[in-house]
């Protein structure tokens, strides 16, 4: 269950409800826990879901049958405890989950004791944990007590199905033995940004009506001798996808690489019209480009060959 009250934080002008109370230090951390909770949440709930993660956490293989996992971090539960009722004193306790932010350190060659090297699908697992920090004698009853609390973590890789609560699951991977391959699996990871749109591995899937995935394509410009020649062409690779190219966009460099610019790059400020260049067209095969006879690009600053001229980003809708 979650955590959906909190202590009488009314204030009538004199002396609290709550001043006094015995059991006031049970409501405090209740309310401590409830405010964690809210927080965590907020995140969640910009992630549309929790266990999330929010940045980072790239599997890949080590040296040997080891992970490497790169920085980063993610929304999951915690396990706490919580006063549940006053009926009877001391009161009694009820269990809660509350959202956390985990975040976890990049790991290098992480050995994995845990994990099944036989064909069966292991999984990668960060779960938010807290060690006992310093302590200090108790004031009322003998013995000391941890008085602090230290946010960690725990990575955990095996072939158990991971907790739906309070497991983040990083990746999953198979081996089909010691000394193998492994074959990895990426999580999902439905992180929206501030407009509701949804990252993924392969793009940004939109939430609106008629929602699509938006992709990103770059590939080489290739040879052109701007300075000779006005227009040049290259494959896109797209075939009879190419309907479905929604932007494009083109950066040039010069012959050293020391200067980089968009093809339709204004060059005189008293005049914007003056551009560089721009796209001419594309087709199913080719994208079509051209530079501006007299600009910026009409120069042997760009009329090296055998050099890759610069880079084109294409985005496209599946």
């Amino acid at each position: 269950m979650a955590i959906n009250k909190h202590g009488n934080w009314d204030y009538n002008g004199a002396v609290p409800y709550n001043d006094g109370d015995l059991y006031f230090s049970p409501d405090k951390i209740r309310d401590f826990l409830y405010s964690l909770d809210k927080a965590g949440n907020l995140m969640a709930y910009l992630c549309n879901k929790a266990p999330c993660v929010l940045f980072g956490g790239v599997v890949s293989k080590g040296a040997g049958d080891t992970l490497d996992i790169t920085l980063g971090a993610g929304t999951t539960k915690q396990a706490v405890y919580i006063p549940d009722t006053y009926a009877s004193l001391p009161p009694s306790k009820v269990l809660s989950y509350i959202t956390r932010l985990v975040i976890f350190d990049a790991q290098t060659n992480l050995a994995i004791p845990s994990a099944t090297l036989d064909g069966s699908v292991n999984y990668v697992k960060v779960r938010y944990a807290e060690t006992n920090g310093n302590t200090r004698t108790r004031a009322y009853t003998a013995g000391s007590y941890s008085y602090e609390r230290v946010e960690s973590y725990t990575i955990t890789v095996s072939t158990v199905a991971p907790d739906g609560i309070l497991d983040l699951v990083l990746a999953s991977f198979t081996c089909p033995g010691t000394g193998q391959p492994f074959t990895f699996s990426t999580a999902t990871r439905p992180i929206p940004d501030i407009h509701g749109n949804i990252s993924t591995a392969s793009g940004i899937l939109e939430t609106g009506v008629g929602a699509s995935v938006l992709h990103t394509k770059i590939i080489d410009i290739g040879d052109w001798d701007m300075d000779a020649n006005a227009f040049t062409n290259f494959a896109h690779g797209m075939s009879s996808n190419y309907t479905k190219i929604r932007s494009i966009s083109v950066v040039i460099r010069n012959d050293d690489s020391s200067k980089y610019m968009l093809l339709n790059q204004f060059y005189d400020h008293a005049d914007a019209t003056l551009v560089g260049g721009g796209i001419y067209y594309w087709d199913s095969t080719n994208i079509y480009l051209y530079r501006r006879t007299g600009g910026i690009f009409d120069s042997t600053e760009y009329n090296a060959t055998s050099y890759n001229r610069g880079y084109v980003t294409i985005e496209y809708i599946d």
